[in-house]
Formats: C-alpha cells, sequence, structure tokens
C-alpha cells in the first residue's frame, strides 16, 4: 500500500502503539519516508534514531523532549506528540467524533 501512495503531491502517516508501550509513527511524503519508534530502537546500531525522521525532521526538537530522560518522557506524551503533528501535517482534526466512527476514513475519502 506505501508505495501505491508513493509519488509527488501524496501524503499519509501511521501511528501505533502496542501491548507493551511502544509507539511507532511512519510517515510517507510523496518518496520521502521517515519514521520514529518510542522508546528508541535498539537495533539499529550506530544510527540515531532522529537520523530516521525523514519529513517529520521538523518536529524533532518536540520529539527530544520526550527522549531527554525519564523525567522528560512524563512531560511529553509521544503518541499525543505523533498525533498533533498528523493533525497539523494533514490539516484533519482529530476530535472525538472522527475518532468514535465505526470506520476512521478521514472526510471526503468514503466511497
Amino acid at each position: 500500500m506505501t508505495d501505491r501512495l508513493a509519488g509527488d503531491g501524496f501524503r499519509h502517516w501511521r501511528l501505533s502503539l502496542d501491548i507493551e508501550g511502544n509507539t511507532v509513527m511512519y510517515a510517507r511524503y510523496g518518496n520521502a519516508e521517515g519514521f520514529l519508534e518510542h522508546p528508541e530502537p535498539g537495533w539499529i546500531p550506530f544510527t540515531h534514531w532522529t537520523d530516521h525522521l525523514g519529513p517529520l525532521s521538523a518536529y524533532t526538537e518536540l520529539f527530544l523532549r520526550g527522549y531527554d530522560s525519564e523525567e522528560a518522557e512524563a512531560d511529553v506524551d509521544i503518541t499525543a506528540a505523533c498525533l498533533a503533528v498528523i493533525e497539523v501535517e494533514s490539516g484533519v482534526r482529530l476530535d472525538d467524533e472522527l475518532m468514535d466512527r465505526p470506520h476512521s476514513l478521514l472526510p471526503g475519502l468514503e466511497a
């Protein structure tokens, strides 16, 4: 699906949480990809996690506040920060009405 959404003008985001409380955000703007994993992924040796943000790099300072220390993690909820970034970047307000629908499609994209 990601490859089908590639190209000029296409942008999409994916945000997921697992049972262990890990947050993963993926973004694709045309052919540019980026991702964030919280807590910091340990399986990518010698590469700082910020190097993988790609089109999300404009939000590095926001995301850093969730990684600085255990105290910072309590002040910045990474999942909430990711939702805020998606809302700002997409222009779609992620309110209760949208989130509680039986199918979470963006307005105007329904069949």
